[in-house]
Protein backbone atom coordinates (compact mmCIF):
# COMPACT_ATOMS: atom_id res chain seq x y z
CA UNK A 1 0.00 0.00 0.00
CA UNK A 2 1.03 3.10 -0.97
CA UNK A 3 1.05 6.21 0.92
CA UNK A 4 0.81 10.02 -0.36
CA UNK A 5 0.12 13.55 0.84
CA UNK A 6 -0.19 16.84 0.03
CA UNK A 7 -0.37 20.22 2.53
CA UNK A 8 -1.46 23.36 1.89
CA UNK A 9 -1.17 26.33 3.59
CA UNK A 10 -1.82 29.76 2.64
CA UNK A 11 -0.96 32.98 4.54
CA UNK A 12 -1.67 35.75 2.22
CA UNK A 13 1.08 37.68 4.35
CA UNK A 14 1.27 41.36 3.43
CA UNK A 15 -1.36 41.40 1.56
CA UNK A 16 -5.16 43.38 2.76
CA UNK A 17 -6.72 39.34 3.19
CA UNK A 18 -3.72 38.12 5.56
CA UNK A 19 -4.15 35.12 8.11
CA UNK A 20 -2.04 34.00 10.77
CA UNK A 21 -2.28 30.53 11.26
CA UNK A 22 -3.01 28.17 8.46
CA UNK A 23 0.91 27.56 7.78
CA UNK A 24 0.98 26.49 11.39
CA UNK A 25 -1.63 24.02 10.39
CA UNK A 26 0.15 22.61 7.62
CA UNK A 27 3.59 22.36 10.00
CA UNK A 28 0.94 21.04 12.66
CA UNK A 29 -0.92 18.58 10.32
CA UNK A 30 2.49 17.41 8.50
CA UNK A 31 3.96 15.81 12.45
CA UNK A 32 1.08 13.97 12.71
CA UNK A 33 0.61 12.65 9.88
CA UNK A 34 4.36 11.27 10.08
CA UNK A 35 3.61 9.83 13.26
CA UNK A 36 0.47 8.09 11.93
CA UNK A 37 3.17 6.64 9.33
CA UNK A 38 2.61 8.79 6.29
CA UNK A 39 6.62 8.93 4.72
CA UNK A 40 7.24 12.71 4.89
CA UNK A 41 9.87 12.00 2.13
CA UNK A 42 9.68 14.68 -0.75
CA UNK A 43 8.49 12.13 -3.15
CA UNK A 44 5.49 10.66 -0.76
CA UNK A 45 4.52 14.51 1.00
CA UNK A 46 4.40 17.65 -1.07
CA UNK A 47 3.70 20.63 1.15
CA UNK A 48 3.30 24.00 -0.49
CA UNK A 49 3.35 27.56 1.51
CA UNK A 50 3.69 30.92 0.87
CA UNK A 51 6.37 31.38 3.10
CA UNK A 52 8.54 29.14 0.83
CA UNK A 53 11.45 30.60 -1.69
CA UNK A 54 11.35 28.25 -3.94
CA UNK A 55 8.53 29.16 -6.70
CA UNK A 56 7.73 25.74 -7.30
CA UNK A 57 6.47 25.38 -3.35
CA UNK A 58 4.33 28.15 -3.95
CA UNK A 59 0.66 27.95 -3.68
CA UNK A 60 0.13 29.56 -6.67
CA UNK A 61 -2.95 28.63 -9.10
CA UNK A 62 -0.91 26.54 -11.07
CA UNK A 63 0.94 24.88 -8.65
CA UNK A 64 -2.14 23.77 -6.40
CA UNK A 65 -3.37 22.22 -10.17
CA UNK A 66 -0.17 20.52 -10.37
CA UNK A 67 -0.12 19.35 -6.77
CA UNK A 68 -3.81 18.06 -7.42
CA UNK A 69 -2.47 16.02 -10.60
CA UNK A 70 0.76 14.56 -8.67
CA UNK A 71 -1.59 13.56 -5.42
CA UNK A 72 -3.75 11.67 -7.50
CA UNK A 73 -1.67 10.36 -10.62
CA UNK A 74 -0.10 6.82 -10.48
CA UNK A 75 -2.27 5.55 -7.71
CA UNK A 76 -3.03 1.81 -7.43
CA UNK A 77 -6.02 -0.06 -5.63
CA UNK A 78 -5.26 0.04 -1.85
CA UNK A 79 -3.47 3.41 -2.27
CA UNK A 80 -3.95 5.96 0.71
CA UNK A 81 -4.01 9.82 0.18
CA UNK A 82 -4.11 12.84 2.32
CA UNK A 83 -5.07 16.18 0.99
CA UNK A 84 -5.03 19.31 3.67
CA UNK A 85 -5.40 23.15 3.02
CA UNK A 86 -5.60 25.68 4.71
CA UNK A 87 -6.68 28.79 3.87
CA UNK A 88 -9.03 31.40 2.35
CA UNK A 89 -12.43 29.41 0.44
CA UNK A 90 -14.82 31.76 -1.20
CA UNK A 91 -18.13 31.79 -3.63
CA UNK A 92 -18.63 32.69 -7.50
CA UNK A 93 -21.73 32.67 -9.41
CA UNK A 94 -22.41 29.11 -10.86
CA UNK A 95 -22.05 29.63 -14.56
CA UNK A 96 -22.60 25.57 -15.13
CA UNK A 97 -26.06 25.74 -13.09
CA UNK A 98 -25.21 22.22 -11.27
CA UNK A 99 -25.47 24.23 -7.93
CA UNK A 100 -28.88 24.60 -5.79
CA UNK A 101 -27.44 27.25 -4.28
CA UNK A 102 -26.49 28.95 -7.58
CA UNK A 103 -22.96 29.48 -6.61
CA UNK A 104 -19.94 27.48 -6.71
CA UNK A 105 -17.58 27.23 -4.01
CA UNK A 106 -13.87 27.82 -4.09
CA UNK A 107 -10.58 27.92 -3.29
CA UNK A 108 -8.25 30.99 -3.46
CA UNK A 109 -4.50 30.27 -4.53
CA UNK A 110 -1.72 33.42 -3.33
CA UNK A 111 -2.21 34.56 -6.93
CA UNK A 112 -6.13 34.65 -7.36
CA UNK A 113 -5.99 38.59 -8.32
CA UNK A 114 -3.79 38.14 -11.10
CA UNK A 115 -4.90 33.64 -11.84
CA UNK A 116 -8.30 33.25 -10.57
CA UNK A 117 -9.38 30.71 -8.24
CA UNK A 118 -9.81 27.17 -8.37
CA UNK A 119 -13.83 26.68 -7.98
CA UNK A 120 -15.52 23.24 -7.10
CA UNK A 121 -16.31 21.96 -10.20
CA UNK A 122 -12.44 21.67 -11.58
CA UNK A 123 -11.65 20.14 -8.00
CA UNK A 124 -14.01 17.39 -8.83
CA UNK A 125 -12.38 16.88 -11.85
CA UNK A 126 -8.90 17.25 -11.24
CA UNK A 127 -8.80 15.98 -8.15
CA UNK A 128 -11.58 13.61 -7.11
CA UNK A 129 -13.01 12.05 -10.78
CA UNK A 130 -9.86 10.22 -11.74
CA UNK A 131 -9.51 8.27 -8.20
CA UNK A 132 -9.15 4.57 -9.44
CA UNK A 133 -11.28 1.87 -7.68
CA UNK A 134 -9.52 0.54 -4.76
CA UNK A 135 -7.97 4.38 -3.43
CA UNK A 136 -8.86 6.22 -0.64
CA UNK A 137 -8.41 9.81 -0.10
CA UNK A 138 -8.94 11.82 3.24
CA UNK A 139 -9.07 15.39 2.82
CA UNK A 140 -9.30 18.41 5.41
CA UNK A 141 -10.21 21.65 3.64
CA UNK A 142 -9.96 24.48 6.59
CA UNK A 143 -12.03 27.41 4.70
CA UNK A 144 -14.72 29.25 4.46
CA UNK A 145 -17.77 28.27 2.55
CA UNK A 146 -16.35 24.62 2.29
CA UNK A 147 -19.22 22.20 3.21
CA UNK A 148 -19.74 21.24 -0.40
CA UNK A 149 -16.13 22.10 -1.90
CA UNK A 150 -15.89 18.45 -3.60
CA UNK A 151 -19.07 18.24 -5.30
CA UNK A 152 -19.21 15.10 -3.42
CA UNK A 153 -22.66 13.60 -3.76
CA UNK A 154 -23.60 13.09 -0.16
CA UNK A 155 -23.09 14.79 3.46
CA UNK A 156 -23.44 13.23 6.67
CA UNK A 157 -25.36 14.85 9.56
CA UNK A 158 -25.13 13.18 12.73
CA UNK A 159 -27.92 12.45 14.53
CA UNK A 160 -27.24 9.32 17.08
CA UNK A 161 -28.22 11.15 20.11
CA UNK A 162 -31.40 12.35 18.88
CA UNK A 163 -30.08 16.35 19.98
CA UNK A 164 -30.02 19.19 18.01
CA UNK A 165 -27.99 22.35 19.08
CA UNK A 166 -29.13 24.78 21.50
CA UNK A 167 -29.33 27.58 18.79
CA UNK A 168 -31.32 25.49 16.90
CA UNK A 169 -33.35 24.52 19.72
CA UNK A 170 -33.96 27.75 20.60
CA UNK A 171 -35.28 29.28 17.31
CA UNK A 172 -37.50 26.79 17.15
CA UNK A 173 -39.12 27.27 20.69
CA UNK A 174 -38.97 31.33 19.55
CA UNK A 175 -41.21 30.64 16.85
CA UNK A 176 -43.36 28.47 18.51
CA UNK A 177 -44.23 30.99 21.57
CA UNK A 178 -44.69 33.26 18.62
CA UNK A 179 -48.03 31.18 16.79
CA UNK A 180 -48.89 30.62 20.51
CA UNK A 181 -48.84 34.52 21.04
CA UNK A 182 -51.05 34.76 17.54
CA UNK A 183 -53.12 32.41 18.64
CA UNK A 184 -54.37 33.31 21.74
CA UNK A 185 -54.52 37.03 20.27
CA UNK A 186 -56.56 36.05 17.18
CA UNK A 187 -59.61 37.95 17.14
CA UNK A 188 -61.56 35.38 14.41
CA UNK A 189 -61.95 32.10 13.92
CA UNK A 190 -59.96 31.86 10.56
CA UNK A 191 -56.46 33.83 11.74
CA UNK A 192 -57.29 31.22 15.20
CA UNK A 193 -57.25 28.00 13.01
CA UNK A 194 -54.29 29.72 10.65
CA UNK A 195 -51.98 30.34 13.86
CA UNK A 196 -53.49 26.57 15.31
CA UNK A 197 -52.15 25.10 12.06
CA UNK A 198 -48.99 27.39 12.39
CA UNK A 199 -48.39 25.66 16.36
CA UNK A 200 -48.97 22.21 14.60
CA UNK A 201 -46.58 22.90 11.65
CA UNK A 202 -43.99 23.63 14.13
CA UNK A 203 -44.27 21.57 17.47
CA UNK A 204 -44.04 18.71 14.93
CA UNK A 205 -40.42 20.38 13.47
CA UNK A 206 -39.60 20.71 16.94
CA UNK A 207 -40.61 16.97 18.48
CA UNK A 208 -38.88 15.91 15.19
CA UNK A 209 -35.82 17.74 15.89
CA UNK A 210 -35.41 16.25 19.40
CA UNK A 211 -36.41 12.42 18.39
CA UNK A 212 -34.70 9.97 16.55
CA UNK A 213 -35.25 10.74 12.72
CA UNK A 214 -34.20 6.67 12.04
CA UNK A 215 -33.20 3.94 13.54
CA UNK A 216 -29.35 3.86 12.04
CA UNK A 217 -29.35 7.74 13.79
CA UNK A 218 -27.99 8.80 10.68
CA UNK A 219 -29.34 11.36 8.33
CA UNK A 220 -27.76 11.84 4.65
CA UNK A 221 -28.46 14.81 2.43
CA UNK A 222 -28.02 14.65 -1.28
CA UNK A 223 -24.92 17.66 -1.68
CA UNK A 224 -24.48 17.66 -4.98
CA UNK A 225 -25.84 15.79 -8.35
CA UNK A 226 -22.29 14.64 -9.28
CA UNK A 227 -21.54 10.83 -9.97
CA UNK A 228 -19.84 9.47 -7.08
CA UNK A 229 -15.75 8.73 -7.77
CA UNK A 230 -14.71 5.28 -8.02
CA UNK A 231 -12.53 5.64 -5.17
CA UNK A 232 -13.40 6.21 -1.71
CA UNK A 233 -13.34 10.24 -0.86
CA UNK A 234 -13.97 11.34 2.63
CA UNK A 235 -13.92 15.29 3.26
CA UNK A 236 -14.10 16.99 6.35
CA UNK A 237 -14.53 20.58 6.07
CA UNK A 238 -14.44 23.80 8.33
CA UNK A 239 -18.10 24.70 7.75
CA UNK A 240 -21.52 24.93 5.84
CA UNK A 241 -21.50 26.59 2.29
CA UNK A 242 -22.98 29.75 3.90
CA UNK A 243 -20.48 30.42 6.79
CA UNK A 244 -17.18 31.26 7.40
CA UNK A 245 -14.40 29.55 9.36
CA UNK A 246 -12.34 31.20 11.72
CA UNK A 247 -8.77 31.93 11.92
CA UNK A 248 -7.76 31.92 15.59
CA UNK A 249 -5.14 31.97 18.37
CA UNK A 250 -5.60 28.99 20.49
CA UNK A 251 -3.47 28.02 23.34
CA UNK A 252 -0.95 30.65 22.56
CA UNK A 253 -0.72 29.62 18.73
CA UNK A 254 -2.51 31.29 15.61
CA UNK A 255 -4.34 28.14 13.66
CA UNK A 256 -7.36 27.44 11.91
CA UNK A 257 -10.15 26.40 14.37
CA UNK A 258 -11.06 23.51 12.37
CA UNK A 259 -7.60 22.14 11.68
CA UNK A 260 -7.04 22.80 15.63
CA UNK A 261 -10.06 20.94 16.87
CA UNK A 262 -9.76 17.78 14.35
CA UNK A 263 -6.48 17.51 15.32
CA UNK A 264 -6.56 17.78 18.67
CA UNK A 265 -9.58 15.00 19.19
CA UNK A 266 -7.15 12.62 16.65
CA UNK A 267 -4.34 13.33 19.27
CA UNK A 268 -7.01 12.87 22.23
CA UNK A 269 -8.61 9.71 20.94
CA UNK A 270 -6.70 8.14 18.16
CA UNK A 271 -8.72 5.69 17.28
CA UNK A 272 -12.69 6.92 15.92
CA UNK A 273 -15.39 6.11 13.70
CA UNK A 274 -16.03 9.02 11.10
CA UNK A 275 -19.08 10.16 12.79
CA UNK A 276 -16.98 10.07 16.08
CA UNK A 277 -14.36 12.64 14.61
CA UNK A 278 -17.29 14.47 13.46
CA UNK A 279 -19.06 14.64 16.42
CA UNK A 280 -16.36 15.28 18.80
CA UNK A 281 -14.86 17.95 16.40
CA UNK A 282 -17.92 19.81 16.48
CA UNK A 283 -18.32 19.51 20.12
CA UNK A 284 -14.81 21.28 20.38
CA UNK A 285 -15.69 23.80 18.42
CA UNK A 286 -19.37 24.66 20.28
CA UNK A 287 -19.84 27.89 21.60
CA UNK A 288 -16.34 28.91 20.38
CA UNK A 289 -17.06 29.14 16.54
CA UNK A 290 -20.05 30.05 14.74
CA UNK A 291 -18.94 27.46 12.23
CA UNK A 292 -20.23 23.59 11.50
CA UNK A 293 -17.67 21.55 10.72
CA UNK A 294 -18.72 19.18 7.74
CA UNK A 295 -18.50 15.55 6.21
CA UNK A 296 -19.01 14.74 2.68
CA UNK A 297 -18.29 11.59 1.24
CA UNK A 298 -18.39 9.65 -2.27
CA UNK A 299 -20.77 7.11 -1.11
CA UNK A 300 -23.79 6.62 0.97
CA UNK A 301 -21.98 3.78 3.67
CA UNK A 302 -22.26 3.70 7.20
CA UNK A 303 -20.34 6.12 9.06
CA UNK A 304 -19.61 4.06 12.06
CA UNK A 305 -16.54 2.38 10.78
CA UNK A 306 -12.92 3.02 12.11
CA UNK A 307 -11.57 6.08 10.16
CA UNK A 308 -8.61 4.48 8.96
CA UNK A 309 -5.74 6.36 6.97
Amino acid sequence: MGRKSLLIGINYTGSQSQLNGCINDVHNVQRWLTSVGFPPDPNSMLVLTDDQQDPRLRPTRENMINAFRWLVGGTQPGDSLFLHYSGHGGTVKDVSNDEASGHDSTLIPVDYESAGQIIDDELYEVLVKPLPQGVKMHAILDCCHSGTIFDLPFSYRPNADGKITLSEFATKARQLLADWNQFTGAKDTGSRMKAGMNMFTQGKSLFNAVSHRNGAGEEWEQASRTQGPHGAVYCFSGCKDNQTSADATIAGQASGAMSWGLLTTLQQQPQQTYAQLLQNTRQLLLGKYTQVPQLAVGAQTSMDIPMVL
